[in-house]
């Protein structure tokens, strides 16, 4: 059955209840039938899940099988009690269905409501839906890339920085004047890639030791967009003199493709032989360069952005180990001869092997 053949199924359910009341301002479903309309309910938004995107069943399944194979092969090797992700990205991963839907809640009633029609619903929803299928896809799969290499670094030790969160006052965030220290390093049982959205300093996800190449690593995913949170972040009272640093405020120009190039999806990595020196990624005025740069493309995407992504974080962060196109898909092969130069393609689906290439980067063999 269609998405449309069930809403009729629904609407009608609800003009044969004269006691179900659902109106701009008033929603009230009597509790011994709510079980059958949400059975109902829920039955449209699954049928409309299925019918646009048709695939997406297996392909969540293999992402699944392959996040948790990478997970439970770093808690192993680490000794690790948990690995935190994102409370919708787990979801996503262990219930597709069920957090694809939750897109097209508010819509579903607002289509009740008579709020809008059939059709409008169709076009919103489908908007809604394919845009959170794609970045949830996408961040799950960036965070396989990750742990994978954290794998392929046979990595021995797991640290975390914990950074304060933002002092909140009636008027918004307090803002700090003076130069603070910057978090320590502590030695966790916990491999997390959890941070706040607005934090003091950006700080890794976690660093590692890796005996492959016999230095610290760290990784963060997820990177904010600075222009707009170095207001109420905190400066560092001290920084490595062992790094490389650039003004945030020359960075303009990359932080105005935040959204349109989808900066955010991609992984900053560090690594040096001293675990001080790679504990502080940016702070209210300034962000380390990049030793290298991982984008993850999981979805289908205009090569366009990709190149032009290579060549903005060329002109301005120029990682020094280059950038790497982790690609899940082999479509981006025609278009290697195009790529800056320090900008690699790595169409590698899940082959986690295909990622030495990476690691013999870090090791300066690349």
């Amino acid at each position: 059955m269609g998405w449309y053949q069930a809403y009729i199924k629904l609407r009608n359910f609800i003009t044969e209840r004269p006691e179900i009341q659902i109106t701009y301002r008033v929603i009230a479903i009597p509790e011994d039938i709510r079980p059958e309309f949400y059975r109902l309910f829920n039955h449209v938004r699954r049928a409309f899940v299925k019918e646009q995107l048709p695939n997406f069943t297996k392909e969540t399944r293999r992402l699944r099988e392959n996040y948790v194979k990478a997970e439970e092969d770093v808690k192993k090797l680490l000794g690790l009690e948990e690995v935190s992700i994102a409370t919708d990205l787990y979801k996503f991963l262990n219930d597709a269905d069920g957090r694809l839907t939750q897109e097209l809640f508010d819509l579903l009633f607002n289509l009740l409501k008579q709020q809008i029609d059939a059709e409008t619903f169709e076009k919103e929803a489908a908007i809604s839906l394919r845009s959170s299928y794609r970045e949830l896809y996408q961040r799950a799969y960036q965070k396989w890339v990750a742990l994978s290499l954290v794998k392929l670094l046979k990595t021995n030790k797991n640290f975390s920085v914990v950074v304060p969160s933002l002092e909140m006052t009636p008027r918004g965030p307090k803002i700090v004047v003076d130069p603070k220290p910057v978090p320590k390093p502590q030695e966790s049982s916990q491999l997390s890639f959890l941070h706040d959205t607005t934090p003091v300093f950006i700080a890794p996800d976690f660093i590692i030791y890796s005996p492959k190449v016999e230095q610290f690593v760290a990784i963060r995913t997820e990177i904010g967009n600075l222009d707009i949170t170095a207001d109420v972040m905190w400066k560092a009272s001290e920084v490595s003199a062992e790094r490389q640093w650039y003004d945030l405020k020359d960075l303009e120009p990359l932080w105005r493709k935040y959204h349109t190039l989808g900066l955010r999806f991609d992984v900053f990595i560090y690594i040096h032989d001293r675990i001080e020196d790679i504990v502080l990624i940016a702070d209210a005025e300034r962000i380390c360069r990049p030793d290298l740069i991982l984008v993850c493309i999981a979805q289908e995407d205009k090569w366009e952005r990709i190149l032009e992504k290579g060549k903005i974080y060329r002109n301005f962060l120029n990682p020094k180990y280059g950038t790497f196109i982790v690609s899940r898909n082999p479509s981006g092969r025609f278009v290697q001869d195009k790529l800056e130069e320090g900008t690699y393609l790595l169409p590698i689906g899940f082959n986690q092997a295909k990622i030495n290439s990476i690691v013999k980067a870090l090791s300066g063999q690349h």
